[in-house]
């Protein structure tokens, strides 16, 4: 089949046609409120495309959520489904300029020599200047690739799935750095604002927030405000109309909202106050509003997300990453397990437990209070995969079934593993107490042969360790270690007999 190659009258008119589109399509953002808040939730996830780009992609891909061009997703190892179609958008393009020698060639204005560099300025020689083409290039949304949904922040490493906020605490600190790099300062309120919720003074350069606010009224309020600190300071303030900067300070607020997970709460609000702001008012080139309202939404998106990742580090909690493979046990924090993700810890941990049940396992510090057993696997029923049971309840647990099992036919195959302090001493410290970080005792995990219930050749686990046959050389527990658990089960020998004598009372 002959490829037919556009024209440069043809590539031109499509670059026309796509542009005048965006024009209507920034238009149709005023007027219509579901149109503006589907402009909001795009712009918050394409914040690297241009206004012009983001009106194309909706258009033309309105479910859209991280999109490449064909090229980007070929380097990430992934292809673009046959058939499918691209969107279409606004490339632009460099090109050089050059300047035609006395021969009549052509060449590159970096390569001129000092004469002819002269000849150019003296207007001697036929030149152009370096300028700017735009032509139209495509990209595919991740819905047109084989690439999962689930890699996206392996893709696009600063594009949440979900960016929900853990807690305005957060948040705030993020917003505090906003008015910091901005120079705006945050005043006590001490004075009657009555049904305001905020105020910007443009020529204190301070923001001042209704004392009777809710924790969440004074997050929105607060973004508002400083979308006026950002884009209407003193020496702009007669460059906008007052409908302008609303529109401008109310969409920014909305849009971050939005972003972190809360718009659904704001949305409401913000398109109401957006409608009696702009409701029979001209505002002129909105274009250009609109730019503002995306440049200043992106600059508050990263250094809020900044600041969240920096606290982040430092409450980063210690887990412990047990795995089953080579039977060790790793202490990691969860910011280096989740990579980013914006999903609570709890969340994360079930997942990460859930997907990679058959090589790894989150182990929270707290879940030690004592000695632990995690089965990694078991054939019989009674015995989870990933299932964490004390030592001395597994000990009888184990005994329970070996018994039960002597009269079946056959064996259950069982793999587990022994994770415990190596000073047994820590289990009775109050775990309400801080202890320094010197404090913290080692993490140890045994891993014995395979465990054959109702083959006979055990009782329990504490059987295992001691009389293992085949370990009589390279026994499982060392010395001390052996000490500590002799002296826990004794422990706990005294403890079940004091709960038997009780109940028999």
């Amino acid at each position: 089949m002959k490829i037919k190659f556009k024209t440069a009258e043809e590539k031109k008119a499509e670059v026309t046609r796509l542009t005048e589109n965006m024009d209507k399509a920034i238009d149709d953002y005023f007027y219509s409120p579901e149109d503006l808040k589907e402009y909001l939730r795009f712009m918050s996830q394409f914040r690297n495309y241009s206004l012009r780009n983001t009106a194309l992609t909706q258009n033309q891909f309105p479910g859209a959520t991280a999109v490449g061009s064909f090229k980007f997703w070929k380097e990430k190892g992934y292809s673009v489904n046959k058939g499918e179609k691209g969107i279409k958008i606004i490339v632009p393009h460099k090109v050089s300029g050059r300047f035609q020698t006395p021969d009549g060639e052509w060449k590159l204005l970096k390569e001129a020599t000092e004469k002819e560099k002269e000849m150019i300025k003296n207007k001697e020689l036929k030149s152009y200047s370096d300028f700017i083409k735009f032509g139209v290039g495509h990209v595919f949304d991740i819905s047109q690739t084989n690439a999962p949904v689930k890699d996206i922040p392996k893709i696009f490493p600063n594009k949440k799935l979900e960016g929900k906020v853990e807690n305005f605490e957060e948040f705030q600190r993020g917003l505090e750095k906003i008015a910091d790099n901005i120079g705006v300062e945050i005043i006590p309120n001490d004075r009657e604002l009555g049904a305001a919720k905020g105020v910007f003074y443009p020529f204190e350069n301070a923001i001042e927030l209704n004392k009777r606010n809710s924790q969440f009224e004074n997050v929105t309020t607060l973004l508002h405000e400083l979308a006026h600190a950002k884009l209407h300071t003193k020496d702009k303030t007669f460059e906008t109309t007052d409908p302008e900067k609303e529109f401008q300070a109310e969409m920014v607020s909305y849009a971050v909202s939005a972003y972190f997970g809360f718009g659904k709460e704001k949305e409401e609000e913000s398109l109401r106050y957006l409608s009696n702001w702009t409701k029979g008012k001209s505002l002129a080139d909105k274009e250009r509003l609109l730019e503002e309202v995306r440049s200043t939404s992106v600059e508050f998106i990263e250094t809020i997300e900044n600041e969240w990742d920096k606290e982040r580090i430092k409450t980063a909690e210690i887990v412990y990453l047990v795995d089953h493979g080579k039977g060790s046990i790793q202490k990691v924090t969860l910011n280096d397990l989740k990579e980013g993700m914006h999903e609570t810890d709890e969340q994360f941990i079930q997942r990460f437990n859930q997907e990679r049940e058959s090589k790894f396992f989150i182990l929270k510090e707290d879940e030690v209070t004592e000695p632990m057993v995690l089965i990694n696997w078991s054939e019989h029923p009674d015995l989870k995969s990933q299932q964490l049971i004390k030592f001395n309840e597994a000990d009888r647990l184990f005994g329970r079934l070996n018994k039960e099992a002597l009269s079946d036919l056959g064996y259950y195959k069982t793999r587990y593993h022994i994770i415990f302090k190596d000073d047994f001493s820590s289990y009775t410290k109050n775990p309400k107490e801080n202890h320094s970080s010197s404090e913290k005792e080692k993490m140890c995990i045994v891993t014995p042969d395979r465990h054959d219930i109702g083959d006979g050749l055990f009782n329990g686990i504490w059987d295992q360790l001691e009389n293992d046959p085949a370990r009589k050389l390279f026994p499982y527990l060392t010395p001390s270690q052996k000490e500590m658990f002799r002296n826990y089960m004794a422990r706990d020998n005294v403890k079940e007999k004091e709960a038997c004598i009780a109940i028999d009372r």
